[in-house]
């Protein structure tokens, strides 16, 4: 017979944010770190796009990595993502290459459309000071994370800039509320910014 007890508690809660870490250079550990100072839900890290259903999650992260270290969504691969925006939800996605350079001569899937995003410039390692716009304003920070080819992004249609590269002139942040879904697209890591200003 047991001559002593324990006693279990379970708690269970229930993923609504999910962050899906393409980035060969993973940073999805810092940014679930970042997230759980501020949210109180459930957040889990993916390695894959399909390997969480997404729909009903409050949000989701997709960290693509900044050139030479990115990943590339290709046709057909796309399709969770968009059905998720196309269901209601709130997408981020952040990646150098993913908006111009990708699309326009890798043959990558183009997400411009969807958050408003429009590119014409393949960046350079320029990056260093990024400055808030529309609801971030007057907000900036240093940026430090891998920072070669930034491509150059602007808003089209009723998206807008939230972040700038002041230094030398071009978007690198749109947000978008196209009525049924939300987005934020970046051609920067998050992680990589830094300062006296709090996201």
């Amino acid at each position: 017979d047991p001559t002593n007890t324990v006693e279990v508690e379970i708690q269970y809660t229930p993923v609504d944010l999910v962050i899906i870490d393409l980035d060969p250079t993973s940073i999805g550990q810092a940014l679930k770190s970042a997230l759980e100072n501020v949210y109180d839900g459930g957040i889990e890290i993916a390695s894959s796009i399909d390997e969480y259903n997404l729909d009903g999650m409050s949000a989701v992260f997709v960290l693509l990595g900044i050139y030479s270290n990115n990943t590339m969504i290709m046709p057909g691969q796309e399709t969770p993502l968009i059905d998720y925006i196309n269901s209601g939800g709130n997408l981020y996605m952040e990646g150098s290459d993913m908006w111009y350079f990708d699309p326009q001569f890798m043959d990558a899937y183009d997400f411009g459309p969807h958050f408003g995003i429009v590119s014409d410039a393949d960046g350079s390692g320029d990056l260093s000071q990024v400055v808030g716009y529309n609801f971030l304003e007057g907000l900036n920070w240093s940026y430090s994370g891998e920072n070669n080819w930034i491509d150059h992004i602007e808003p089209t249609g009723n998206a807008m800039s939230i972040f700038r590269n002041d230094q030398i002139g071009y978007g690198c942040g749109v947000a978008n509320d196209a009525g049924n879904y939300k987005t934020v697209g970046t051609s920067f890591e998050i992680t990589g910014l830094g300062g006296n200003s709090s996201l």
